[in-house]
C-alpha cells in the first residue's frame, strides 16, 4: 500500500516516520523528533502560538504574507489540495535562529509545515498555529545519522548544501 504525503505527514507528526529538513547552509533538523517535543510540552502544559497572516504581512512589508513565508521553497500545489480537516489545524514548527548563526541576523527557520500554511492561506483562514523551538534544542535533537529515513516532498532536494532537481 502507498500512502499519500498527506499520510505521511502524519505518520512523521505521530512519531511512526522519520522526516529529516534539510537547509542548505543551517544543517539537517528531526523533524519528528521536534513534533514529538512539542506533543510533550503541550501535556506539561506549555501552548504553541498563533500567528495572523497580517502580522507577518506588518513585519515583513510584504502586501502578500506568503511571499516570505514560501521564499526558496518548493510548493506542491496536489499537497496542498489534498490537505483537509485536522491536517489544517496541525501546528507547524519554526525554530528559532540567534544571530550570528551562519552569519546571519537573528531569525526563525520554518521547518515543517509550508504546505499547512498554504492551504490555510488559500482557503481564507486568517491565522496559523506553531511552535518557536529555541536553536540550542533543535540542534540537540538533530538527526544522527546521516542515513536517516526522509520523506522526499517536492522535485528539488538538498545535496550536499545545494538545492537540486531529485533524480539528478
Amino acid at each position: 500500500m502507498s500512502l499519500t504525503k498527506s499520510q505521511s505527514a502524519r505518520l512523521v507528526r505521530e512519531g511512526v516516520l522519520n522526516e529529516v529538513f534539510c537547509h542548505a547552509s543551517l544543517g539537517r533538523f528531526d523533524v519528528g523528533a521536534l513534533h514529538q517535543l512539542t506533543a510533550r510540552s503541550t501535556t506539561l502544559g506549555a501552548k504553541p502560538l498563533w500567528c495572523r497572516f497580517d502580522a507577518v504581512r506588518a513585519e515583513t512589508g510584504d502586501p502578500d504574507p506568503m511571499a516570505f513565508l514560501t521564499a526558496q521553497r518548493e510548493i506542491d500545489a496536489d499537497r496542498v489540495a489534498e490537505l483537509t480537516g485536522e491536517d489544517l489545524d496541525d501546528q507547524v514548527i519554526f525554530v528559532a535562529c540567534p544571530a550570528g548563526i551562519n552569519g546571519g541576523e537573528e531569525t526563525h527557520l520554518l521547518v515543517d509545515g509550508i504546505h499547512r500554511i498554504t492551504a490555510r492561506h488559500q482557503r481564507g483562514y486568517q491565522d496559523f498555529v506553531f511552535w518557536l523551538v529555541p536553536w540550542s534544542i533543535a540542534c540537540y535533537l538533530r538527526p544522527l545519522s546521516s542515513r536517516a529515513i526522509s520523506v522526499p516532498w517536492g522535485h528539488k532536494e538538498v545535496r550536499d548544501g545545494q538545492l537540486v532537481d531529485r533524480g539528478t
